[in-house]
């Protein structure tokens, strides 16, 4: 994978995820993996309410689909139960879903002077939210990266436009979770020293 681009890329790195994401996919075993991006939904919403249920991306081996895959900055426990609602879909063509990933970016800054910083990919209700979507499909795994970043001020040349520009991602990080629990976690990719 490779994590190194996320690790340089700056600001809104939304699309660039969901590319690495589907590139890793389909170049894992290339004439039978390939990927629908901009993902269909769930099932059907009620008319005039706010979005539809639609992933990222659709991840399929041969004519299956197996897998879905969300980015999310700011909604992340919407997204994880979303993900909830595509494993218990009614449509026969999500029947086949194995498993999700879900990467989580961070991108929501609190504080002020010396104490800004951007919150934590995976507070403790993000962790909650996976493990009860786990939890109640136990045959289907769910993958939690997060990109977590560190805010620096002043950024250099073009970051200094906008504080958004500011945060400096720093670790990649994967969990891994089977029937409700953590079964092993890893960091990917770290810019820290040590």
């Amino acid at each position: 994978m490779d994590w190194w681009v996320a690790l340089n890329t700056y600001g809104s790195d939304h699309s660039t995820l969901i590319g690495l994401l589907v590139k890793w996919w389909i170049c894992g075993r290339t004439g039978h993996h390939w990927a629908v991006e901009g993902g269909p939904s769930f099932g059907p919403h009620r008319r005039g309410t706010a979005g539809g249920g639609q992933c990222d991306a659709v991840l399929c081996r041969d004519e299956a689909a197996v897998g879905i895959v969300e980015v999310e900055g700011t909604r992340p426990v919407y997204t994880i139960e979303k993900v909830g609602k595509f494993f218990g879909s009614d449509y026969a063509d999500l029947n086949s879903l194995e498993f999700a990933i879900i990467l989580i970016y961070s991108c929501m800054l609190k504080g002020r002077g010396d104490k800004r910083c951007f919150l934590p990919c995976a507070p403790r209700e993000v962790l909650e939210a996976i493990r009860i979507v786990s939890a109640k499909y136990p045959t289907k795994d769910v993958v939690l990266i997060t990109l977590d970043k560190t805010y620096s001020r002043p950024a250099p040349g073009i970051r200094c436009r906008t504080e958004y520009y500011w945060g400096t991602p720093r670790r990649i990080r994967g969990y891994l979770f089977r029937g409700g629990q953590e079964s092993e976690s890893q960091v990917y990719c770290s810019k820290d020293k040590g």
